[in-house]
């Protein structure tokens, strides 16, 4: 059986529930990447993404959305969403199918690996791609 990650007591996978959204003063705009930050930074406080959905006033999935990309920048770890044993299985789904595309990887894995797990094990391997891009392009 695959181990599932800390986040498994807080509700169904790809749960969706919705507060109310917090209201912005008529003509205030946020700053474009603030919402995500907000998240990334209660996230390293600490919270579990029922608790920042709940504070923030946001979906389950939005905040989901928001870790996973700070997986894939670099400010967050992969394992406060899909431990190293999934990863492995996410990549070995994503050789043999010659492809990256949630639905038939989802397919492929079956039932025990969520959605949210495919899409940070992949967010991963994207991050560290770019590293090692990277790290060629300064050793030229």
């Amino acid at each position: 059986m695959v181990p599932t990650n800390q986040l498994a007591d807080e509700g169904p996978k790809g749960s969706s529930k919705t507060a109310s959204k917090k209201s912005t003063t008529p003509g205030q705009k946020k700053e474009t990447g603030s919402s995500y930050r907000e998240s990334i930074s209660l996230c390293k406080e600490g919270k579990s993404i029922t608790e920042i959905a709940a504070e923030r006033q946001l979906a389950y999935s939005t905040i989901e959305g928001h870790l996973v990309k700070g997986i894939q920048e670099g400010e967050l770890e992969p394992d406060f969403l899909v431990k190293e044993e999934v990863r492995s299985l996410v990549q070995a789904g994503r050789e043999a199918l010659g492809s990256t595309q949630l639905g038939p990887l989802k397919e492929y894995l079956g039932e025990a690996i969520s959605y949210t797990e495919i899409k940070a094990a992949l967010a991963y391997e994207r991050r560290e791609e770019r590293k090692m891009e990277e790290g060629k392009k300064g050793g030229m």
